[in-house]
């Protein structure tokens, strides 16, 4: 099989019986890769400095904040805090290396809640 017949037969793929899967967020990426799919790991790499982390971050938002979806992360270049202050950030469209006012402390609770719903449901 050519590249180009591979190429168009993944680009018109979508998952059918019974296999689920979870949408990026990004149309043109499902459109590709027809989703996310249950026990693939996804690598996503390149030169330093090229918005992979901003990738990975955002896409995090897409599943696990906003379909509520579980994800792992690892990464081997941004220790855990600056992940979530990224994620954060994104979230909540405030700077976060500035000093907040209330309203926005507030803002950033409310995002914060969002990460892990299940603490603010939980009874002991």
């Amino acid at each position: 099989m050519e590249v180009n017949d591979e190429v168009r037969r993944l680009s018109t793929w979508y998952p059918t019986n019974g296999q689920e899967c979870v949408l990026t967020g990004w149309n043109s990426l499902d459109e590709i890769t027809g989703g996310l799919r249950n026990c693939e790991i996804v690598v996503v790499s390149g030169y330093s400095n090229m918005g992979k982390t901003t990738f990975v971050i955002n896409l995090i938002k897409n599943i696990s904040v906003n379909q509520h979806l579980p994800i792992l992360f690892f990464s081997f270049q941004q220790l855990e805090y600056m992940i979530a202050k990224t994620l954060l950030t994104s979230m909540s469209g405030l700077n976060l290396n500035s000093p907040l006012t209330e309203k926005e402390q507030s803002l950033l609770g409310e995002q914060i809640e969002r990460l892990n719903p299940t603490c603010s449901n939980t009874t002991i």
